[in-house]
């Protein structure tokens, strides 16, 4: 006679594995209840895997390869919170180091997954300071993708240490390689160039080069969004001397945004080179005027195929880094740090589950959702990371802006994202706060409004 357990039907299995992962908690005794749970379980431990650097080395050394068809999504997370290590010990070039061979390491097991649809390189914003890390290591991980990964992100915060890597491994290339078979792609480096969606001289070095550009076809893709900004500003072309420095870069030839968007034009304009219905999506951002409060600190979304750019503007409310203001285009005015902040500036295109583990938000919307979606455990945003700001003005009622204060005493909603047109894509300009007829501002720095004598 079957045994209580044993009775217990499939479905209710899966919800306590659900309830499981989504407390964060073990899934691994789960094995030992009985054999029927073992088999049971197996799939949903190594269906989502989430590596951190504490257990990288360990997975990449141990996993048995016979798993590996069970594998369908594999996030690598490094972050402050998953780290482990004493970060005032070492500097992030020997974390970076450590993680570049722990990286390597792990290359040649990725072919054994034979059926991973989704790979998640991610440094959350506030941990790129934790380390470098080496983009042969990177080149390596995307060379080494099995055929069947459709979805792919790759992203270091602008962490990566070199735009060249020491065995001539050109990170761009290889993402050049994969791109035609993805459905669905992010991208955040510390430099980049029209390399990554095409073959020859780099667009940007030279004004003739674009003459020279043969693009890929993106056949498949379903979403692209490549971020290019760094702190507010332009990340740099491969080759640029130190492009891990903290160094300016406006929207010019110099750019990798200009070099990406170029190249992306070339490929939008050429036909059967992509769906019509595809995102193409490339993330800039413009730095708020100093010198005027009116302007604002905007990220800038352009959508390479139809030519137009949703202008976000953002602002810090108080010192802390969840009182980071951010206004959409549906009329949302949210509140966060910058890294839930860019989130939403990007348009939600991918997401993260409790555990870290990331998966394109559009097959968690779908109605037939595929066996990664159905294990997926959505992600629970703890309030202090993203909430409305009517939320966090009832926890700080004494804290506030020059923005809450002018709309007060005018009655008006003085701030908005913007939709912009193909003539704003190369010289953005910041979202403006707008001054009512019969308002003036009592100075450019200060901003606040006042009536018209």
């Amino acid at each position: 006679m079957a045994s209580t357990i044993d009775a217990v039907p499939d479905e209710i299995i899966y919800k306590i594995f659900a309830e499981i992962k989504r407390s964060n908690s073990p899934l691994v005794p789960c094995l030992l209840v009985c054999q029927r749970w073992n088999r049971a379980a197996l799939p949903y431990i190594n269906s989502i895997i989430v590596l951190y650097l504490t257990n990288l080395s360990l997975f990449s050394t141990s996993f048995n390869p016979t798993h590996g068809p069970l594998v369908k999504s594999l996030t690598i997370l490094i972050s402050y919170s998953t780290a482990d290590v004493d970060v005032y010990s070492q500097d992030s070039t020997t974390i970076g180091n450590t993680l570049g061979e722990n990286l390597l390491a792990l290359s040649p097991i990725l072919p054994h997954l034979i059926n991973l649809t989704t790979f998640s390189f991610n440094i959350p914003p506030f941990s790129s300071a934790l380390v470098n890390v080496p983009r042969d290591s990177l080149a390596a991980l995307v060379d080494n993708l099995p055929v069947s990964c459709v979805n792919l992100e790759i992203n270091t915060a602008t962490s990566d240490v070199s735009a060249s890597s020491i065995d001539g491994k050109h990170l761009c290339e290889s993402l050049r390689h994969v791109l035609p078979r993805m459905k669905n792609v992010r991208i955040h480096l510390g430099a980049m160039c029209s390399s990554t969606f095409g073959h020859g001289p780099v667009i940007g070095e030279r004004p003739e080069n674009i003459d020279n550009f043969t693009p890929i076809a993106l056949l498949e893709m379903e979403s692209l969004l490549v971020n290019c900004q760094r702190a507010m500003y332009c990340t740099p072309l491969c080759g640029s001397d130190d492009p891990s420095s903290p160094v300016i870069y406006e929207r010019s030839n110099a750019s990798a945004w200009s070099s990406l968007y170029q190249a992306l034009r070339c490929l939008a304009q050429k036909e059967g080179h992509c769906q019509a219905s595809a995102k193409l999506y490339l993330m800039g951002a413009v730095a708020r005027d100093t010198r005027d409060s009116s302007k604002y600190n905007t990220y800038t979304r352009d959508d390479v195929l139809r030519e137009t750019t949703i202008a976000t503007p953002s602002r810090m409310v108080w010192i802390d880094r969840h009182s980071c203001l951010l206004r959409t285009l549906d009329g949302r005015e949210l509140m966060g740090n910058p890294a839930a902040i860019m989130q939403i500036a990007e348009g939600e295109l991918w997401r993260s589950s409790i555990d870290g583990s990331r998966i394109p938000a559009s097959l968690l919307q779908k109605e037939s959702k595929g066996f990664v979606a159905k294990l997926f455990v959505p992600e629970v945003v703890p309030p202090e990371i993203l909430r409305t700001s009517e939320e966090w003005r009832e926890e700080y009622p004494k804290r506030a802006c020059t923005l809450w204060m002018n709309e007060k005493v005018t009655g008006m909603r003085l701030l908005d994202a913007e939709e912009r047109g193909r003539s704003d894509v190369f010289s953005p300009q910041p979202v403006v706060e707008r001054t009512p007829r019969g308002w003036q501002r009592e100075s450019p720095e200060r901003g606040r409004l006042t009536r018209e004598d």
